[in-house]
Protein backbone atom coordinates (compact mmCIF):
# COMPACT_ATOMS: atom_id res chain seq x y z
CA UNK A 1 0.00 0.00 0.00
CA UNK A 2 1.41 3.66 -0.81
CA UNK A 3 1.36 6.20 1.46
CA UNK A 4 -1.90 8.24 2.01
CA UNK A 5 -1.24 11.73 0.08
CA UNK A 6 -0.94 14.74 1.84
CA UNK A 7 -3.94 16.27 0.45
CA UNK A 8 -6.27 13.18 1.24
CA UNK A 9 -7.74 14.25 4.54
CA UNK A 10 -9.00 17.64 3.50
CA UNK A 11 -10.04 17.01 -0.14
CA UNK A 12 -11.85 12.86 0.49
CA UNK A 13 -11.85 12.47 4.59
CA UNK A 14 -13.03 15.41 5.41
CA UNK A 15 -15.79 16.39 2.97
CA UNK A 16 -17.04 12.27 2.98
CA UNK A 17 -17.37 12.53 7.28
CA UNK A 18 -19.85 15.92 6.64
CA UNK A 19 -21.85 13.11 4.89
CA UNK A 20 -21.70 10.06 7.22
CA UNK A 21 -22.20 13.21 10.01
CA UNK A 22 -25.80 13.75 8.64
CA UNK A 23 -26.36 10.04 6.95
CA UNK A 24 -24.26 7.54 9.24
CA UNK A 25 -25.62 4.54 7.22
CA UNK A 26 -26.24 4.91 3.84
CA UNK A 27 -28.66 1.97 2.77
CA UNK A 28 -28.60 2.29 -1.00
CA UNK A 29 -26.48 3.62 -3.81
CA UNK A 30 -28.32 6.46 -4.40
CA UNK A 31 -27.95 7.63 -1.04
CA UNK A 32 -24.66 8.55 -1.59
CA UNK A 33 -24.96 10.48 -5.12
CA UNK A 34 -23.07 13.55 -4.81
CA UNK A 35 -21.01 12.65 -2.31
CA UNK A 36 -18.82 10.30 -3.94
CA UNK A 37 -15.59 12.68 -3.40
CA UNK A 38 -13.54 9.45 -3.25
CA UNK A 39 -13.45 9.71 -7.04
CA UNK A 40 -11.09 13.22 -6.36
CA UNK A 41 -8.49 10.68 -5.15
CA UNK A 42 -8.65 8.98 -8.86
CA UNK A 43 -5.23 10.82 -9.74
CA UNK A 44 -3.75 10.44 -6.70
CA UNK A 45 -4.58 6.34 -7.13
CA UNK A 46 -3.38 6.12 -10.40
CA UNK A 47 -0.02 8.13 -9.63
CA UNK A 48 0.76 6.20 -6.82
CA UNK A 49 -0.19 2.49 -8.61
CA UNK A 50 1.62 3.47 -12.02
CA UNK A 51 -2.06 3.12 -13.64
CA UNK A 52 -1.85 -0.58 -12.54
CA UNK A 53 -5.28 -2.46 -12.06
CA UNK A 54 -4.79 -4.21 -8.49
CA UNK A 55 -7.03 -7.24 -9.51
CA UNK A 56 -5.91 -7.87 -13.21
CA UNK A 57 -2.31 -6.84 -12.41
CA UNK A 58 -2.01 -4.96 -15.98
CA UNK A 59 -1.86 -1.03 -17.06
CA UNK A 60 -5.19 0.72 -17.08
CA UNK A 61 -5.19 3.46 -19.91
CA UNK A 62 -7.27 6.73 -19.01
CA UNK A 63 -9.65 6.91 -21.92
CA UNK A 64 -10.02 2.78 -22.95
CA UNK A 65 -9.38 1.24 -19.43
CA UNK A 66 -11.74 3.51 -17.32
CA UNK A 67 -9.58 3.45 -14.23
CA UNK A 68 -12.06 3.34 -11.24
CA UNK A 69 -12.00 3.66 -7.43
CA UNK A 70 -12.59 0.27 -5.88
CA UNK A 71 -13.61 0.11 -1.91
CA UNK A 72 -12.11 -3.04 -1.09
CA UNK A 73 -14.31 -3.58 1.69
CA UNK A 74 -17.59 -2.28 0.40
CA UNK A 75 -19.27 0.82 1.41
CA UNK A 76 -22.28 -0.96 1.81
CA UNK A 77 -20.65 -3.39 4.24
CA UNK A 78 -19.07 -0.44 5.78
CA UNK A 79 -20.08 2.99 5.03
CA UNK A 80 -17.21 4.12 8.15
CA UNK A 81 -14.54 3.14 5.36
CA UNK A 82 -16.15 5.09 2.32
CA UNK A 83 -13.51 7.88 2.69
CA UNK A 84 -10.30 6.08 3.85
CA UNK A 85 -7.61 5.81 1.29
CA UNK A 86 -6.42 2.32 3.00
CA UNK A 87 -9.68 0.82 1.85
CA UNK A 88 -8.89 1.89 -1.87
CA UNK A 89 -7.75 -0.10 -4.56
CA UNK A 90 -6.85 0.90 -8.14
CA UNK A 91 -9.25 -0.88 -10.68
CA UNK A 92 -10.32 -1.03 -14.12
CA UNK A 93 -13.82 -0.52 -14.34
CA UNK A 94 -14.29 -4.31 -15.81
CA UNK A 95 -12.99 -5.79 -12.75
CA UNK A 96 -14.36 -3.60 -9.96
CA UNK A 97 -17.44 -4.23 -11.99
CA UNK A 98 -17.26 -8.17 -11.13
CA UNK A 99 -15.94 -7.55 -7.49
CA UNK A 100 -18.91 -5.09 -6.83
CA UNK A 101 -20.19 -5.58 -2.98
CA UNK A 102 -18.86 -8.94 -3.14
CA UNK A 103 -16.03 -9.68 0.02
CA UNK A 104 -14.44 -12.98 -1.29
CA UNK A 105 -11.96 -11.77 -3.29
CA UNK A 106 -8.44 -11.82 -1.93
CA UNK A 107 -6.98 -8.29 -0.83
CA UNK A 108 -4.34 -7.73 -3.98
CA UNK A 109 -1.90 -5.81 -0.29
CA UNK A 110 -2.03 -9.36 1.18
CA UNK A 111 -1.44 -11.92 -1.42
CA UNK A 112 1.48 -13.93 -1.00
CA UNK A 113 4.01 -14.64 -3.93
CA UNK A 114 3.00 -17.20 -6.01
CA UNK A 115 -0.47 -17.83 -5.01
CA UNK A 116 -1.70 -16.83 -8.46
CA UNK A 117 0.84 -18.77 -11.31
CA UNK A 118 0.15 -18.01 -15.27
CA UNK A 119 -0.59 -21.25 -17.26
CA UNK A 120 1.39 -20.09 -20.56
CA UNK A 121 -0.20 -22.69 -22.32
CA UNK A 122 -3.42 -21.91 -21.99
CA UNK A 123 -3.14 -18.09 -20.74
CA UNK A 124 -5.05 -19.02 -17.56
CA UNK A 125 -4.37 -18.24 -14.39
CA UNK A 126 -4.32 -20.71 -11.23
CA UNK A 127 -3.79 -21.12 -7.98
CA UNK A 128 -0.12 -22.01 -7.36
CA UNK A 129 1.60 -24.71 -5.99
CA UNK A 130 1.88 -25.59 -2.05
CA UNK A 131 -1.39 -23.66 -1.30
CA UNK A 132 -2.81 -24.67 2.14
CA UNK A 133 -6.56 -25.90 1.53
CA UNK A 134 -7.79 -22.46 2.89
CA UNK A 135 -5.96 -20.39 0.71
CA UNK A 136 -6.46 -22.67 -2.79
CA UNK A 137 -10.06 -21.87 -1.98
CA UNK A 138 -9.92 -18.14 -1.67
CA UNK A 139 -7.52 -17.86 -4.72
CA UNK A 140 -9.49 -19.87 -6.59
CA UNK A 141 -12.97 -17.58 -5.41
CA UNK A 142 -10.68 -15.18 -6.40
CA UNK A 143 -10.08 -16.09 -9.68
CA UNK A 144 -14.19 -17.39 -10.65
CA UNK A 145 -15.27 -13.72 -8.92
CA UNK A 146 -13.06 -11.79 -10.47
CA UNK A 147 -13.44 -14.03 -13.95
CA UNK A 148 -9.57 -13.65 -14.70
CA UNK A 149 -9.99 -16.31 -17.08
CA UNK A 150 -12.65 -15.07 -19.25
CA UNK A 151 -11.82 -15.92 -22.70
CA UNK A 152 -12.92 -12.33 -23.99
CA UNK A 153 -11.29 -10.37 -21.77
CA UNK A 154 -8.44 -11.31 -19.59
CA UNK A 155 -7.18 -14.51 -21.35
CA UNK A 156 -6.88 -12.05 -24.80
CA UNK A 157 -4.92 -9.46 -23.07
CA UNK A 158 -2.62 -11.36 -21.17
CA UNK A 159 -2.01 -13.36 -24.67
CA UNK A 160 -1.67 -9.59 -26.23
CA UNK A 161 0.81 -8.89 -23.95
CA UNK A 162 2.91 -12.09 -24.70
CA UNK A 163 2.77 -11.70 -28.18
CA UNK A 164 3.92 -8.07 -28.13
CA UNK A 165 6.73 -9.07 -25.62
CA UNK A 166 7.67 -12.03 -27.33
CA UNK A 167 7.47 -10.75 -31.27
CA UNK A 168 9.88 -7.93 -29.77
CA UNK A 169 7.57 -5.25 -30.27
CA UNK A 170 7.80 -4.44 -26.34
CA UNK A 171 10.80 -4.93 -23.78
CA UNK A 172 10.77 -7.03 -20.56
CA UNK A 173 11.59 -3.79 -18.71
CA UNK A 174 8.13 -2.33 -20.79
CA UNK A 175 6.19 -5.81 -19.60
CA UNK A 176 7.11 -4.77 -16.22
CA UNK A 177 5.60 -1.53 -15.93
CA UNK A 178 2.84 -2.15 -17.64
CA UNK A 179 1.61 -6.38 -16.77
CA UNK A 180 4.34 -6.91 -14.15
CA UNK A 181 2.65 -9.91 -13.16
CA UNK A 182 2.89 -11.42 -16.58
CA UNK A 183 6.35 -10.62 -16.12
CA UNK A 184 7.07 -12.06 -12.78
CA UNK A 185 5.55 -15.41 -13.71
CA UNK A 186 7.96 -15.40 -17.45
CA UNK A 187 10.55 -14.70 -15.05
CA UNK A 188 9.56 -17.23 -12.26
CA UNK A 189 8.90 -20.02 -14.53
CA UNK A 190 12.98 -19.33 -16.38
CA UNK A 191 11.09 -17.91 -19.58
CA UNK A 192 13.19 -15.00 -19.86
CA UNK A 193 16.42 -14.94 -22.02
Amino acid sequence: MQPEPPDFDTKVRQEGQKFLQKNPSPQKRAEWKNYECWTDALPNLRRAYNNICAYCAQWVSKPTGTPTVDHYIPIAARPDLAYEWSNYRLACLLMNSYKREHQDVLDPFNIKANWFIIDFSSYMVLPGENLTASEKTQVTATIARLKLNDDEACLSSRKAWIDEYTTGEISFSHLEKKAPFIAYELKRQGLVP
